[in-house]
């Protein structure tokens, strides 16, 4: 059930064009008549006359919900200035449609495709209200409502749902073109989806091109949570790829707006050659799937998967064990948090199994019943006879080249150069 949110309005504001009253049905038989009018109307005229002008003349309480019984949402105020514009004899047919988007997307989402299309006609961010702008940026300028609901709502609305739900459908690429919406699904934000939904409506039928696009995209939206963008420069960036995509630049040339220049390119390396482990949860858990990913031979689905990250070397190794042995101090805290040292596990995490030492943590507590793993980066740990710090430097290597060239990450920059960054 909606939970009721009041608020103090002045009575002119309640009756602007902000919000639309309609009476259902059940209360038809309560309005009110002139009688109710004329007392209503003396009453305000004798608070007006007293003495204290200062004090305010509170009206009553108004609970405002749409004809479906839910608070009232920037949808619902669209809906009845762009369903009200239609003729009355197909207005039923397009009030249906409306309807059935909003149930197949959900309420939550179906709000967002107002701010996506708004996104993908205005290419900025925002400087007033969704409902603002979507009103002077896409209703306005297309003038006819039934246009608008055939070409722009109910188009996007198909597509929206294709990408919320990873479902393209087509003969060639469809299981890639799914693959890469997964993934930026697990990104930290929504702001690449307007461009996603762009992509798909113009490339639905040149599905190569469209996985090309979607592939940058996602290593645009992936570099950019590894390099903490926040919000103002993120949206800039995808609006300017829609503007290059408009004025009919090829995106997938270098240099593009979706491209990454060799700058983004060497930070985005820099960044996962550090101590990944000490990120926050949501971007370590991202870079380790993404890692686990390119490991794998075969597809894999994180979603539901039991996971948990892993330290081989232990944070905190007990006083007697091989860890304080075979690794100084200096050591365990160079190499303890970052990805050479770090896997996946199909397990919840063990403290003390974490702190068992190599040989039989690998043999315990890395592999399952069936003596392998769910995850290849605990595979690869496993094929691993010893754990020193040259094996982890060696794993290091490995999966900094691994992550480079699938995100086509060609900075310039050796080994050797990055560690010194």
């Amino acid at each position: 059930m909606s939970s009721i949110k009041g608020s103090e309005l002045k009575l002119h504001k309640v009756f602007s064009s902000d919000f639309q009253f309609e009476i259902p049905d059940y209360q038809r038989p309560y309005s009110w008549q002139v009688e109710h009018a004329e007392e209503l109307f003396d009453d305000l005229w004798t608070f007006r006359e007293q003495e204290d002008i200062s004090e305010e003349y509170f009206l009553g309480s108004f609970s405002v919900m749409n004809d479906r019984g839910m608070d009232l949402a920037p949808s619902d105020i669209l809906k009845a200035n762009i369903i009200s514009s239609i003729g009355e004899h197909e207005r039923e047919r397009y009030t249906e449609l409306w309807e059935d988007i909003e149930d197949r997307l959900g309420r939550e989402n179906f709000n967002d495709l107002f701010a996506h299309i708004r996104m993908i006609v205005r290419k900025e961010k925002y400087r007033r209200s969704v409902l603002d702008e979507f009103t002077d940026y896409v209703v306005t300028p297309t003038a006819n409502s039934k246009r608008l609901m055939d070409e722009l709502i109910l188009p996007y609305a198909d597509t929206l749902e294709v990408v919320l739900n990873n479902n393209f459908k087509s003969e060639a690429n469809a299981a890639r073109i799914n693959r890469l919406l997964q993934w930026l699904h697990y990104l930290n934000n929504k702001d690449w989806v307007p461009v996603a939904m762009k992509f798909i409506r113009k490339f639905d039928r040149d599905t190569e091109t469209l996985r090309a696009h979607l592939q940058k995209l996602e290593r645009l939206g992936a570099s950019m949570f590894i390099r903490g963008i926040y919000a103002t420069p993120r949206i800039e960036r995808f609006g300017q790829v829609l503007r290059e995509l408009e004025q009919g630049k090829n995106l997938l040339d270098e240099g593009s707006a979706l491209d990454l220049n060799k700058h983004e390119q060497r930070d985005t390396l820099y960044w996962l050659n550090a101590n990944v482990y000490r990120y926050s949860n949501r971007l370590r858990s991202y870079i380790l799937m993404r890692m686990d990913s390119f490991l794998s031979d075969h597809s894999v689905s994180y979603k539901d998967l039991t996971k948990t990250i892993e330290h081989v070397l232990p944070q905190t190794p007990a006083t007697d064990s091989e860890w304080r042995t075979n690794w100084t101090d200096d050591e365990r805290e160079y190499w303890v948090d970052r990805i050479g040292n770090l896997l996946l596990l199909s397990r919840k995490k063990n403290s003390e199994a974490s702190n068992y030492d190599s040989t039989k943590k690998k043999e315990r507590y890395f592999k399952t019943k069936s003596g392998v793993s769910n995850f290849a980066t605990s595979t690869d740990v496993l094929n691993y006879d010893a754990w020193t710090p040259d094996e982890v430097e060696e794993r290091q290597r490995k999966l900094i080249k691994l992550l480079g060239d699938k995100w086509s990450l060609d900075a310039g920059v050796n080994w050797e150069q990055l560690e010194k960054l």
